[in-house]
């Protein structure tokens, strides 16, 4: 006899039921719906490298593609879990988990040879966000144009422009600098394109301009422009908690855009508002996807801009 509940459906006992097999579906699907879940939440992708051995294989890309280490804790945890050649049977390598990370930020401030030892076992990292003091990296003899080659882009934030530091320590293969502006920064940005001959985008994220600040901020702007004929992209950014627009109404007074003036005196050139933080802004970035958002929609105003200056053109021929 089968017992019934109060509202007379059967009640089901799961220890002598036998299991229905999951309902079939074609394995693309399946792979499909494990990507979309992996690549929206990385609690998610951890989640699945528990299922089975093949589903770990799949969702660690996902899980390892950016890391983001905050603090000296979450630095060693993670070195730990790389830096050793040995693994788990049935579970992949550890250094196959280190070639994994593409977008690497590394937010705590030290220790350094922690930091130093990171970043040279990732070695295929594209993307690099430092948090962390370059001045005191830079002394340890660590240099990170040796240790990781394909580096292509490098977002300078926080403590990491505290000081002065020697721009060659920024990898030679980089293309895309973004940089948060301090008085040390200045003297670094005014020789940039000396050591990077290759750069192409370049954004300065303001937290704090003093007005001195701002006159020799245009006048090395000026200067990047006209010594920089690779730079496609230069995007200044107010991420102040005061009201900096003194600062981004002379840029845009320099650069032609007004209600009173069509052309501009240089497309290249981007300012605007910065929505969030430097931090919070290039961990956004890595982890949607596409990936880039910083550059993206600083391309797509000076691309309306070319648009436009064609436009008016051909109004003359």
């Amino acid at each position: 006899m089968v017992a019934h509940n109060h509202m007379n459906q059967p009640i089901i006992d799961i220890a002598t039921e036998p299991l229905q097999p999951f309902p079939p579906i074609p394995v693309e699907l399946v792979l499909e719906i494990l990507e979309f879940v992996a690549s929206i939440d990385q609690k998610t992708a951890a989640s699945l490298t528990l299922v089975s051995s093949q589903i770990r294989r799949f969702a660690l890309p996902f899980l390892y593609h950016t890391v983001i280490l905050s603090t000296s804790r979450e630095l060693c945890s993670f070195l730990r879990s790389i830096s050793s050649n040995k693994s788990t049977p049935k579970l992949a390598p550890r250094k196959v988990l280190r070639r994994l990370v593409v977008n690497l930020g590394i937010f705590a401030l030290g220790s350094m040879t922690a930091i130093g030892a990171v970043i040279s076992l990732c070695a295929n990292v594209e993307s690099l966000a430092c948090g962390f003091s370059m001045h005191t990296f830079s002394q340890i003899g660590q240099g990170i144009p040796v240790i990781i080659p394909k580096v292509r882009e490098q977002h300078l934030l926080g403590f990491s422009c505290r000081d002065q530091f020697d721009p060659s320590i920024i990898a030679r293969t980089t293309t895309r600098l973004h940089v948060q502006l301090t008085a040390g920064t200045l003297a670094l940005l005014s020789h940039v394109h000396e050591h990077l001959e290759n750069l192409t985008h370049l954004a300065i994220t303001v937290v704090s301009a003093p007005s001195e600040m701002c006159q020799s901020l245009l006048s090395m702007i000026e200067d990047l422009l006209c010594d920089n004929p690779m730079l496609r992209v230069l995007l200044v950014q107010d991420a102040s908690f005061t009201d900096c627009s003194t600062l981004l109404k002379e840029i845009n007074q320099w650069n032609g855009i007004s209600k009173h003036q069509i052309e501009v005196r240089d497309v290249r050139l981007v300012s605007q508002k910065a929505s969030q933080s430097p931090v919070r802004q290039w961990e956004s970035d890595s982890l949607e996807s596409p990936a880039g958002g910083l550059w993206r929609d600083a391309e797509l105003v000076i691309e309306t801009r070319k648009k436009a200056k064609g436009h008016r053109s051909t109004l003359y021929i």
